[in-house]
C-alpha cells in the first residue's frame, strides 16, 4: 500500500504489516500523524488521519509503485 504526503511517498508492504502483528498502529510521515489499519485475514490495509478520516492510498504490486516512485520510504516492522 502506498501513501503520498506533500509529494513524498511511503510504502507499507503487506509482509511488513503482517510481521508487525497489530491490527492498528500509529505512524507519522512527512510531518503528518496517522493510523495504519491492517486486516490479516482479508489481506487488506488502509490509513486514516488522527480524526479517523480515510486517506487516499494505492494498493498494488511493489514493482509498479517503485517504478513510479523510486524515492519511496519503506515501512519496516520492528524486530
Amino acid at each position: 500500500m502506498g501513501l503520498e504526503v506533500e509529494g513524498k511517498f511511503k510504502a507499507y508492504l503487506f509482509k511488513e504489516l503482517s510481521r508487525k502483528g497489530e491490527n492498528t498502529f500509529a505512524d507519522a510521515f512527512a510531518g503528518i500523524s496517522f493510523k495504519v489499519h491492517w486486516d490479516e485475514q482479508e489481506l487488506n490495509a488502509y490509513i486514516t488521519d488522527v480524526n479517523d478520516k480515510l486517506l487516499v492510498t494505492m494498493t498494488g504490486f511493489w514493482f509498479v509503485w517503485f517504478a513510479f516512485h523510486p524515492e519511496t520510504e519503506v515501512y519496516e516492522a520492528p524486530e
